[in-house]
C-alpha cells in the first residue's frame, strides 16, 4: 500500500501519481489495466477477439462510420447515402479487390467518368451465369465468347472504306475489298462492276465463264440459263428453252408495273395493250359517187383509243405489221352499181387499198325487184410508229350505206400482228 494516501483533495486537484497508485510506471504508450482482483498494472494496448456494438459506430471521425438507423456504412464520409459509400474529397474514390498473389480489380469514381478494370496485366472479363462472355485484354482488345468459338476485334481503326473481316481463326481485322469486283478465293467466280475503265457494265462470272451481263442501258444479257426457280415460276433450258409455272397458274408480263401480256393456264395468250379496234357508222347514210374519205363515229371497242373517231384516223403506236379489214353493206334497192369498193389509205397519199371492186345488180336481173350489195377488203400494212390510215369508199354512183346496229353491217377493223 502506498505510503502517501490518495486524499479527496488530491483527487480534486487531479494530482494522483504513480506514488499514490503504488504501481511501477510502464513504457510509453502502455495503458493501466486491472486484473479484476484489486491489482493495477501497465500493459500494452488490449486486443479484442470479438466485439458486439449496438447502435452507431465511428472510427476516426469518418474513416469508417456505421449508420445503424439507415443500415449504411460509410468510408470517408460521416453521412453515407447508400448501403456502402466510399467518398474521397478532392481525389478519386477507389475500391480495390486484391488477391494475395497480386491479381486485382478495381472500381474507381473519377471526376469526369467512372472506371472498372483490372490492376496490372490481368484481363478483365464480363460474365453471364458465371461464364465469361466478353474479355478486355491488352491495348483494349475485346474478345467475344473467349472460352468458346469466339473472335477478337482489332484495337486500332482501319483506313476509310475498309471493312471488318475474319481470318476464320478468331481474329478480326480491317481489310480493303476491291471496288470493282467481288470474287472467291481463286477469282474465277466473281461479280465485276468494271472490267475496263468506265465500262459501266456489271459482269457475272462462274468458274471462269461469263454467264450474264447488265449493261448501262438496263439490258440483262444471259449467255445460258440452265435453271432459275422463284416460287412456282421456273425458267430453264434443259432439252428445250422454256418458261413455265409449276403451279398451273397464269404467267404475267409487266412493264412499268402494268400487266402487258398474260399466258393463261389453258395456254391462251392475251395482251390488253395490243392495238385492236372496230369502228362503224353510227347510222345509215348516203354515200356519194366516186372515191371519198369517210369517218366512222362509233366504236365497238378500241383497246388504247388509237382510232380517232373525230378525224377518222388510226395512228400506229409502235412500228409493226397491221391487219386491216373493211366491210361495206349497201341498202337494198332496184338501182345498180357497176362498181363498189372500200379500203384504207396510208398517211393521206398514194393508192387506196380497195383490193378490187364489187358491184350491185339492178332489179331486172332476176325476179326480185331489189338487191342488197356487199363488198370488203383485207390488207396487211407495214407501218412505222406514227403512221396513220384513213377509210375510203368508192361507188359508181350515190347510194345508201347501211350503218349503226353495233357494226353488224358496215365496219372498219384493225389489229397489230407483229413487229
Amino acid at each position: 500500500m502506498a505510503t502517501t494516501k490518495v486524499t479527496k483533495g488530491v483527487i480534486a486537484d487531479n494530482a494522483v501519481g504513480i506514488d499514490q497508485l503504488d504501481v511501477t510506471d510502464g513504457s510509453n504508450g502502455q495503458v493501466l489495466t486491472t486484473d479484476g482482483a484489486g491489482t493495477l498494472s501497465f500493459s500494452s494496448t488490449p486486443t479484442f477477439s470479438s466485439a458486439t456494438v449496438t447502435g452507431d459506430a465511428t472510427f476516426d471521425t469518418d474513416t469508417l462510420v456505421v449508420d445503424s438507423t439507415n443500415n449504411r456504412v460509410g468510408i470517408g464520409t460521416a453521412t453515407p447515402a447508400y448501403q456502402v459509400e466510399i467518398e474521397n474529397t478532392g481525389s478519386n474514390a477507389l475500391l480495390v479487390l486484391d488477391r494475395t498473389d497480386g491479381a486485382a480489380c478495381f472500381i474507381e469514381g473519377q471526376a469526369t467518368r467512372s472506371a472498372f478494370g483490372s490492376v496490372g496485366a490481368t484481363p478483365l472479363a464480363l460474365a453471364y451465369n458465371s461464364l465469361a462472355v466478353v474479355l478486355v485484354g491488352a491495348n483494349g482488345a475485346i474478345t467475344v465468347n473467349p472460352d468458346g468459338d469466339g473472335f477478337t476485334f482489332p484495337t486500332t481503326d482501319g483506313t476509310a472504306n475498309q471493312v471488318l473481316s475474319t481470318d476464320g481463326s478468331g481474329t478480326l481485322s480491317f481489310s480493303t475489298i476491291s471496288p470493282t469486283s467481288i470474287a472467291d478465293a481463286d477469282a474465277d467466280t466473281k461479280i465485276q462492276v468494271e472490267e475496263s475503265l468506265d465500262e459501266d457494265v456489271i459482269r457475272f462470272d462462274v468458274g471462269g465463264t461469263e454467264y450474264m451481263t447488265l449493261t448501262s442501258n438496263g439490258k440483262l444479257n444471259v449467255t445460258e440459263i440452265a435453271h432459275i426457280s422463284s416460287g412456282t415460276l421456273e425458267i430453264g433450258n434443259g432439252d428445250e428453252k422454256q418458261i413455265f409455272d409449276a403451279s398451273g397458274a397464269t404467267i404475267q408480263f409487266q412493264t412499268a408495273d402494268i400487266e402487258r401480256m398474260r399466258i393463261h393456264s389453258g395456254g391462251q395468250i392475251t395482251a390488253s395493250y395490243q392495238p385492236c379496234f372496230m369502228c362503224y357508222p353510227s347510222a345509215s347514210f348516203t354515200a356519194s359517187g366516186g372515191s371519198v374519205k369517210y369517218t366512222f363515229a362509233s366504236e365497238a371497242f378500241d383497246n388504247q383509243n388509237e382510232y380517232n373517231h373525230t378525224t377518222g384516223r388510226f395512228t400506229a403506236p409502235v412500228a409493226g405489221k397491221y391487219l386491216f379489214m373493211a366491210e361495206l353493206a349497201l341498202q337494198s334497192s332496184v338501182s345498180a352499181l357497176s362498181y363498189a369498193g372500200i379500203g384504207v389509205r396510208v398517211n393521206g397519199s398514194g393508192d387506196v387499198y380497195y383490193g378490187g371492186w364489187g358491184y350491185k345488180a339492178d332489179g331486172s336481173s332476176n325476179s326480185s325487184s331489189a338487191h342488197y350489195g356487199k363488198v370488203n377488203s383485207t390488207v396487211i400494212l407495214n407501218l412505222a410508229q406514227g403512221d396513220y390510215i384513213e377509210l375510203y369508199i368508192e361507188l359508181s354512183g350515190s347510194h345508201t350505206v347501211l350503218g349503226g346496229n353495233g357494226g353488224t353491217y358496215t365496219r372498219l377493223m384493225g389489229h397489230l400482228l407483229t413487229a
